[in-house]
């Protein structure tokens, strides 16, 4: 691996994350996607739709046996924007209502999995139901920093408590 093309003036706490080790990218891709609801619904119906009814679909295929990991659904509800609004000064809340992801082997696997018949006509029928157009995309590998790894073959564990040194435990438990 490279150095930085600019200086690194920093004394690392864990030789893990410094510009010399190896990331520790996980064995899957990601595919995250970000939506909003439709307009004309509510975000209780949104939401609730999308937990049920779109994840019964989503999951209930033989594609989705064949290629998919894992499903999360990341439920943004207008309090928990509220409660967030003034998390980090300088930082803009994304406008969406959903995000999901859906790990996979590879990108080959994310493409199959999503151009296969049986998702594309079940999804098809079902997200103008709920889902205003158009979905935003993003791909790419996690790079596990602090905690365990998922239960996926190949995976491995970030940094976890274990490895803070005495001067980061926590109090109480020294």
């Amino acid at each position: 691996m490279a150095p930085p093309s600019f200086p690194i003036k920093h004394d690392f706490v864990f030789d893990r994350l410094s510009p010399d080790a190896k990331p520790n990218y996980q064995p899957y891709v990601k595919l995250t996607f970000f939506f909003k609801k439709r307009p004309d619904i509510s975000h209780e119906d949104f939401h609730r739709h999308w937990e049920t009814v779109h994840a019964d679909l989503a999951v209930g295929s033989k594609a989705f046996a064949s290629y998919c990991h894992r499903y999360t659904q990341y439920h943004l509800t207008p309090a928990c924007k509220e409660r967030a609004r003034n998390f980090v000064e300088g930082m803009e809340m994304l406008d969406y209502d959903g995000c999901s992801e859906i790990l996979v082997d590879s990108f080959e696997d994310g493409m199959a999995f999503f151009k296969s018949e049986e998702y594309v006509q079940s999804m098809n029928d079902d997200e103008g139901n709920w889902l205003a157009r158009p979905v935003h995309l993003i791909v790419g590998y996690d790079n596990l920093i602090f905690g365990k790894a998922l239960p996926v073959p190949n995976a491995t564990d970030g940094i976890v408590a274990s490895d803070f040194p005495e001067s980061l435990q926590p109090k109480g438990q020294e």
